[in-house]
């Protein structure tokens, strides 16, 4: 064993070390001191942004007792900390003063310390007070507008988490879980409007986003054959036919695969035509694993060919119509049977229509659509309802839209059950609503105000402009979101407070799904050493005496380094100054090889200024043991403390034991 060994190097490398700490207590509204009631969480968060985005997802009421019991929630918040897990201190605490005077006692603010005020104050933000330390300056993130029982987020508040948001991701990021989509560029046969050469059937493209190739050509390949030419398709009396379907990962135009329809005139018909006429699939080749794991027989191309094409449908001699061959047949047969996890049906659907009508003319120009639909599916709530939130939901509004220079009226927003049964929907008061006030409504059905991820978002705060009832139309309730009356359109506090606690819990959600999307401040890396010091952390919960474990490495290049980084922190054992139960427990170093302690110090419990060690020395290479010796001579520790050494072989984690709750540390 030798001391600069990195073998594992490459395992730590981008490894995410949680910096901060995001602690809440929430206590009754009824009775504070009421233990039964108490809820604390807990939760490690690798740099500031991610906790500031963790108070985003709070319902803003819960931030004080008043605003809390209004609005009918059984607790609040009466702790939050932001806590550095690097010195134990306190950056950012919840300030509520119900009992004061003054605006200060109808708000909810934010005392900011350290690194957190830093960066507050880089942002622009202006402290509204400094406190007598110098140190801490206060920041209201939530206030009462006039008389009302509900918070509004501050311009501050609103600041910090938007900014969040964009330091969470990369820049250049996909913001949805879908990776693919399947376009399907359509002729409604029947309607027709009026184009550029007259009049034309409206062209309308639908795009299916989708979670793999896989998925989009399932899909596709179980649309019917004859809805891809329109002597087929009117033959047969379908109602549009697909003059262009095409398979593209979500963030690029190029397709990865398309269908192209080959129909030579038949008196000029080759007996290669016989073999290859019809609809083809034509797709890059690194997709060819896809195609055969569908079930399709692909003629592999040489290294030159970066396409390969695949016959689905032939022309049938008699009829002159498009039909599926023989090996489309069986595969269509067996998809649903073989393939059933890609054509599954999920519990939502969300689709939103975008018209161009008021283009006019404009519409019979090539590539100009009339109607797009974007179309998802999934089990999850909150991702297809951030879709539908995430379009600029002013261009409900065919004034505003005419005015955009991207000219679109989004003309529906839905969600639906699978069995076709609208659950919400967003648009004008024309649209969802007639006969309502001039607006944009947001419409939930009672069936989905009862599914958890809903409630999650407190969807009652939507209704804060309206007394908090809401509006009943047909099978949905409603809430006004936006006026149109007003010289600029007016969101509504609640729709504003909704929407940032949907983007906040989205936004987590999908990066702890698709991790390689996550941007970190570069300080929550961890980067790759010999030698790492290991903070732990000891929180107990307040009512329950739980008690849940968090660490935190400080990584160091030699032994000598890590020893000395280990006794400069002993003096955290004697800050006993936290604001809640929390507290260090233990210092470790571990060597990078296998991570094993070959030392711990432990802070007595009745004097922590006595420290107690636990030596695993037979785990030390001989350079670690030179350097623990030497540190040893330079400890300051009484008599007592020497005699607590222990020559064990056992590591300091066997000592504490395994089965203690620990909270996450090291992650990738």
């Amino acid at each position: 064993m030798t001391d600069n060994n990195l073998e594992s190097q490459t395992l730590f490398l981008m490894l995410i070390e949680p910096q901060y700490l995001f602690y809440l207590h929430y206590a009754s509204v009824q009775s504070q001191v009421d233990q039964d009631s108490w809820l604390t969480e807990a939760k490690p968060c690798a740099d500031l942004w991610r906790c500031i985005n963790e108070i985003g997802a709070i319902p803003l009421d819960q931030l004080h007792p008043e605003t809390a019991a209004a609005q009918g929630y059984e607790r609040f918040v009466i702790r939050m900390e932001i806590i550095r897990l690097s010195n134990g201190d306190h950056e950012g605490s919840l300030i509520v003063l119900p009992h004061s005077t003054g605006e200060m006692a109808r708000n909810a603010g934010l005392l900011v310390r350290g690194e957190l005020a830093e960066l507050v104050k880089h942002l622009g933000i202006p402290f509204e007070h400094t406190m007598r330390d110098d140190q801490s300056h206060y920041i209201t993130i939530a206030g009462r507008l006039g008389d009302a029982d509900y918070f509004a987020f501050s311009r501050a508040f609103c600041t910090l988490v938007q900014n969040a948001f964009a330091q969470m991701q990369k820049p250049d990021a996909w913001p949805f879980p879908e990776t693919h989509l399947l376009s399907l560029k359509t002729f409604d046969l029947r309607e027709v409007i009026v184009g550029e050469d007259g009049l034309i059937n409206r062209p309308i493209e639908r795009q299916f986003f989708v979670n793999s190739p896989a998925e989009a050509l399932a899909k596709l390949l179980m649309l019917p054959s004859g809805g891809f030419d329109e002597k087929t398709a009117r033959d047969l009396g379908f109602d549009h036919y697909w003059f262009e379907a095409s398979i593209h990962k979500q963030d690029e135009l190029a397709p990865i695969a398309f269908t192209v329809n080959h129909k030579p005139p038949r008196e000029k018909w080759t007996l290669s035509d016989e073999k290859n006429a019809g609809r083809l699939l034509v797709f890059e080749s690194a997709l060819t694993d896809v195609v055969e794991q569908i079930g399709l027989q692909v003629t592999r191309p040489d290294g030159a060919n970066p396409n390969v094409v695949v016959r689905l449908d032939e022309w049938n001699v008699d009829s002159d119509h498009l039909e599926p061959t023989d090996e489309t047949k069986a595969i269509v047969a067996n998809l649903p049977i073989v393939h059933a996890d890609l054509l599954a049906p999920t519990r939502f659907t969300s689709m939103q229509t975008f018209s161009f009508d008021h283009l006019g003319s404009k519409l019979g120009i090539e590539g100009i659509i009339a109607l797009k639909q974007h179309i998802g599916s999934s089990d999850d709530l909150q991702p297809l309802l951030f879709r539908l939130l995430a379009a600029d939901h002013t261009s409900f509004d065919l004034n505003t839209a005419k005015k955009l220079d991207d000219p679109h009226q989004i003309t529906g927003a839905m969600i639906l059950d699978n069995e076709g049964n609208i659950l919400f929907q967003m648009g004008t008061h024309n649209q969802v609503l007639p006969g309502a006030k001039p607006g944009i409504y947001m419409g939930v059905s009672p069936v989905l105000l009862q599914e958890k991820s809903l409630q999650a978002l407190a969807p009652q705060q939507l209704t804060l402009d309206q007394g908090g009832a809401w509006i009943e139309g047909g099978d949905l309730r409603y809430a006004k979101i936006a006026d149109l009356t007003s010289p600029s359109i007016y969101i509504s506090p609640g729709f504003g407070r909704f929407s940032l606690m949907l983007e906040s819990k989205y936004i987590s959600s999908l990066l702890e799904k698709f991790p390689e999307r996550a941007l970190y401040d570069p300080s929550a890396t961890l980067r790759a050493a010999a030698y790492y010091v290991e903070l732990e952390w000891k929180l107990t919960h307040p009512g329950t005496q739980n008690i849940e474990l968090f660490v935190h490495h400080i990584p160091c290049d030699n032994p000598n380094d890590a020893f000395k980084t280990a006794n400069d922190h002993r003096s955290l054992f004697r800050n006993r100054r936290s604001l809640i139960d929390f507290e260090l427990s233990a210092i470790s170093v571990l060597q990078q090889i296998d991570r094993a302690p070959v030392l711990t110090i432990f802070s007595d419990i009745g004097n922590p200024s006595v420290s107690a060690l636990l030596v695993d020395k037979a785990a030390m290479s001989p350079a670690c043991e030179a350097a623990y010796d030497q540190f040893l001579k330079t400890l300051n520790v009484v008599a007592e403390v020497k005699a607590a050494i222990l020559a064990a072989s056992r590591s300091a984690r066997e000592f504490r034991g395994d089965d203690e709750k620990k909270g996450p540390g090291l992650r990738p």
